[in-house]
């Protein structure tokens, strides 16, 4: 909410963007592709009859813009991506205690963990842009490329290691000395 906060007077619809911010991940199983339409379909069930179908339907193409498979089109979609990716570009500690918590949620192997991760991140890094407005770009662009080949450099090293994770403990722990 705090990036929300930052770019309020550039959203044209707040109170949709709000509210997919609040519902985008409230279904969050690591490793799954269908989060977001998940999300999208719990809020939509809880929605309905209560608020109008112009504004369901306005929260529901936002929410479903965060799996960042296809350009954004309008601001707001392009504003709510951003905020959803904004963590990419905090400090390097920041960023890892971030990664750190996504590794303890996700109930599948550090092989496989990486291998999504990894997937996701050179993804990212192949984009002109990582982020789409230029408020955001010029903010974080930067420090989330060199966090994304710094975190890069770290699954290299602990798939060189043998993959047994002591030598990279972010792995398995939330606090990294890195």
């Amino acid at each position: 909410m705090a990036e929300f906060d930052l770019a309020a007077e550039l959203i044209v619809q707040p109170d949709q963007v709000e509210m997919a911010i609040w519902f985008h991940d409230i279904i969050n199983e690591p490793g799954r592709s269908d989060n977001e339409a998940l999300s999208a379909e719990l809020f939509r069930n809880l929605a309905g009859g209560s608020m109008a179908d112009a504004f369901v339907d306005d929260v529901v193409d936002l929410i479903l813009i965060t799996t960042h498979r296809q350009e954004p089109v309008d601001p707001d979609q392009r504003i709510l991506c951003d905020i959803d990716l904004a963590s990419l570009g905090c400090p390097w500690e920041c960023y890892l205690r971030d990664t750190g918590h996504l590794r303890a949620e996700f109930r599948g192997s550090d092989q496989d963990y990486c291998r999504i991760k990894r997937v996701f991140l050179e993804s990212m890094l192949r984009r002109p842009r990582i982020f789409v407005t230029d408020f955001f770009y010029a903010r974080y662009e930067h420090l989330a490329r060199e966090n994304l080949r710094r975190f890069l450099d770290l699954i290299d090293v602990w798939e060189a290691a043998g993959s047994d994770g002591r030598k990279v403990p972010l792995l398995r722990t939330s606090g990294i000395d890195a």
